[in-house]
């Protein structure tokens, strides 16, 4: 009597190609590109989650510029520092100054702030 094991039934047999669907691409994606953002010399002294505000000066109000991560680079051979921030999910540069020794950083205080007062730290520059 043949072994019921060894029995080789070809109805329970699955194919490999048929294990599930198979999707052909519609549009060939073209071959992966590296991307240079232009921070590949710079060190990154500070990263940090904000939101960036400008001042109308025409409504006398503030305008809300973006969400994403505001930075603080140095470049590794000039010794230049920058601000960089840039939004949220699309990457768009939203700020990009240089640190000079001019310039000025307030503390942002009273209704003179984007979100009034005693809400976040907000600094002015």
């Amino acid at each position: 009597p043949a072994d019921p094991s060894e029995s080789n039934n070809d109805s329970t047999h699955v194919e490999e190609d048929e294990d599930g669907p198979h999707f052909e691409p519609i549009v060939p994606l073209p071959d992966k590109v590296d991307v240079k953002t232009g921070e590949e010399e710079e060190e990154e002294m500070f990263c940090n989650r904000a939101k960036l505000f400008r001042f109308d000066a025409e409504t006398k109000e503030w305008k809300e510029r973006g969400i994403g991560l505001v930075k603080i680079l140095k470049h590794s051979r000039s010794g230049k520092v920058r601000l960089l921030m840039r939004r949220e999910q699309v990457l768009k540069v939203c700020a990009n100054h240089w640190i000079t020794t001019t310039m000025n950083l307030k503390l942002g205080l009273g209704n003179s702030s984007p979100r009034g007062p005693g809400c976040c730290h907000t600094f002015l520059l």
